[in-house]
């Protein structure tokens, strides 16, 4: 089954086509899954995910399984329940390696709303996003690090929150400048000393040149002068030093 173009449904959807096949149980353990969660069963209601996925894997459903396991995982993680969400969010990029779903936006929107329903719980936030880096990164071109966007998303998602450490991890992956650089700034206002304001651009740039990303160093150097308020002008000279060595980095002279 070609899964690649799959709208993920919603679990009343699920429940539906599942009511159209008659005596395979899985219509009742469907239901009674939902209702465990409503009740705070969730331990019930994880193994009964499970226990559905399983019987359409061996049945082949390959569509109904994906709908499945990401519409459990939102849910489960919803109801702040990390453990079994991330369990249910790895099948779903297990799902996504087997039946070789391609990138697209959409998927990679759909990640972003698992990895940001995750809500600071790192461990199994950050090992959800290795399996989803790898899935993006196997035979699509992108490289190690997985594709761009995803790192976007995951920036946005940290800078959103507040963590602005982990957002800019996020953004040196992401090969754009425009959210890059109002992120710095602002991380740079509240949490640096007015004489460190170079130095946050300053980091930024060494590691976007250690990637041999030339291109997005330089503008994302100009783009942090122009816009930060600590700066009366965007062109060279400045009046700090570190900065005019940072134009002849950049510029590569």
């Amino acid at each position: 089954h070609d899964v690649d173009h799959v709208t993920v449904s919603p679990i009343s959807t699920i429940l539906m086509a599942a009511r159209n096949r008659k005596g395979d149980g899985t219509t009742r353990i469907l239901e009674k899954a939902k209702k465990s969660v409503e009740e705070g069963k969730y331990y019930e209601a994880h193994q009964m995910y499970r226990t559905v996925y399983n019987r359409f894997v061996g049945q082949k459903r390959n569509q109904e399984a994906l709908n499945l396991v990401y519409t459990g995982a939102s849910l489960l993680l919803a109801h702040e329940q990390y453990g079994s969400g991330l369990d249910l969010s790895l099948l779903t990029m297990e799902r996504f390696n087997v039946d070789k779903v391609g990138v697209s936006d959409d998927r990679l929107d759909q990640i972003a709303q698992l990895f940001s329903l995750f809500d600071g719980q790192e461990k199994p936030r950050a090992k959800f996003m290795r399996a989803a880096i790898k899935w993006s990164s196997d035979g699509s071109g992108n490289g190690r690090y997985g594709h761009p966007r995803l790192h976007q998303l995951a920036a946005m998602t940290y800078w959103k929150e507040g963590n602005y450490e982990h957002s800019r991890y996020h953004f040196l992956y992401a090969d754009q400048t425009g959210d890059f650089t109002q992120m710095l700034v602002e991380m740079s206002t509240r949490c640096g000393y007015p004489g460190e304001y170079d130095l946050f651009v300053t980091q930024a740039v060494l590691h976007l040149l250690v990637l041999q990303k030339l291109t997005i160093a330089n503008g994302l150097f100009l783009q942090y002068v122009d816009q930060h308020p600590a700066f009366p002008s965007s062109d060279p000279p400045f009046n700090v030093p570190l900065l005019n060595f940072f134009v002849a980095s950049v510029s590569g002279s």
